[in-house]
């Protein structure tokens, strides 16, 4: 089965968030230690600012160092929640988390923009996408143009000729953590970077695709039979990078991919 379909026809209802829910964060726990905490922090705390002219509180670090401790391996979701002008609440728990294998295979929706560069608790418009596309599948957020966005639940790269290739952050899409470490990575590694508009026939004719979040980390499928050399430097990259943040490395960093299409 081709893993990247042509774009519907059908455009998806336009998204209309609700910001006064909250802003929330989810953090991959292991071995006692959230991976790349800070940079979760910076991003609720610059959410916190822009959508409620709101700080956030001074002890939240020790609140999760604590919630996390002893955690081999879970999932930590911190949510922010405005009460009163300039002022949110902020409450924060850990789950357990199961491994989850296979390579991710993406349906395209068409929608008339993204859902913007804020992690809402308000996800019911993704979620609505999510219901619309076959089971197993993940919803690939596709312009009208063609333009490809992000999943509902990743950053979306192409690997192509020694390089990567990923949609800019232009408020469309969520600056997503990993997304960011992963650039960084693939800089160190000497790739060819590319920060731009990325259709969809161009990800379709890509070696092979690269999906980045807080809990997958990184997931791959190879498009065209190629990429994995550019994807396996990078998988190690990312895991060593999780080593020098404090947290497990190479054995504790989830991958899934699939090294040939179908």
């Amino acid at each position: 089965m081709d893993p990247v379909w042509t774009a519907p026809e059908e455009l998806a209802a336009e998204p209309r968030p609700e910001p006064a829910r909250g802003v929330f964060e989810t953090v991959l726990v292991l071995d006692g230690r959230p991976v790349a905490w800070r940079r979760h922090r910076e991003r609720l705390a610059t959410s916190c600012r822009d959508l409620y002219g709101a700080p956030l509180e001074d002890g939240l670090d020790r609140r999760v160092a604590a919630l996390s401790g002893g955690v081999r391996r879970g999932r930590l979701r911190v949510v922010a929640t405005p009460v009163d002008e300039g002022a949110v609440i902020v409450t924060a728990q850990v789950a357990p988390l199961r491994p989850r294998g296979g390579a991710p295979l993406l349906t395209p929706v068409l929608v008339p923009r993204g859902y913007g560069r804020h992690k809402l608790v308000d996800r019911g418009w993704l979620e609505r996408l999510e219901a619309s596309v076959p089971a197993g599948a993940r919803p690939l957020l596709v312009t009208a143009a063609g333009g490809v966005l992000e999943t509902t639940r990743a950053n979306v790269f192409a690997v192509r000729g020694g390089g990567v290739q990923t949609p800019p952050l232009d408020g469309e899409i969520l600056p997503g953590v990993i997304r960011a470490v992963l650039l960084e990575e693939a800089r160190r590694l000497g790739l060819a970077v590319h920060e731009e508009p990325l259709a969809l026939a161009a990800l379709r004719e890509a070696d092979a695709v690269v999906l980045t979040g807080s809990l997958r980390v990184l997931e791959w499928r190879a498009l065209r039979g190629g990429g994995g050399d550019v994807v396996r430097g990078l998988t190690d990259a990312v895991a060593q990078w999780a080593e020098r943040d404090g947290a497990a490395g190479a054995d504790g960093v989830e991958v899934a991919g699939r090294p040939d299409a179908e």
